[in-house]
């Protein structure tokens, strides 16, 4: 048998489509998939300051404050003390909280959580939560190193 001088289609190299066009429609149907799970997240209404925040603003007299310490509990403002130095009452669990917010103030009377720097991110995302659930939409933060009790 002789073999002829011209080489065969067959024995030409050639680069194998099918496993790229599997890894195209994994990647499609991935970016599908991604795409509609980010339709159902929940997002939290942020307000960027803007520049003229860093100004010193004259402070608001009417805001009522509540302090939540490291623990996760939450304390009614009491009165002000020495030097200016806001105190808080004994803790109480946040649904007495906002049960007296609720009776004794308005649900567009501003209010402030003060919150002590070591206290969990996640516990002052779920008492800014339940503010907002209440009905309190005028809420501010606050960090700062103690609360004064």
């Amino acid at each position: 048998m002789r073999r002829s001088g011209r080489k065969r289609q067959d024995d030409q190299a050639g680069v194998d489509l099918s496993p790229l066009i599997d890894c195209v429609f994994l990647l499609l149907i991935f970016f599908l998939v991604t795409t509609m799970f980010k339709k159902f997240e929940h997002q939290i209404p942020i307000r960027m300051p803007d520049i003229t925040s860093s100004l010193a603003e004259a402070s608001r007299e009417d805001v009522f404050q509540v302090g939540m310490s490291a623990a996760g509990r939450f304390h009614l403002q009491d009165a002000v003390g020495a030097r200016g130095v806001l105190l808080f009452q004994a803790p109480l669990p946040l649904d007495e909280v906002l049960a007296h917010l609720g009776s004794t103030r308005k649900r567009d009377d501003p209010l402030r959580l003060v919150v002590e720097k070591q206290t969990k991110f996640q516990d002052v995302i779920h008492a800014l939560d339940a503010f907002q659930h209440a009905g309190f939409q005028d809420v501010d933060l606050r960090v700062t190193n103690r609360i004064a009790r």
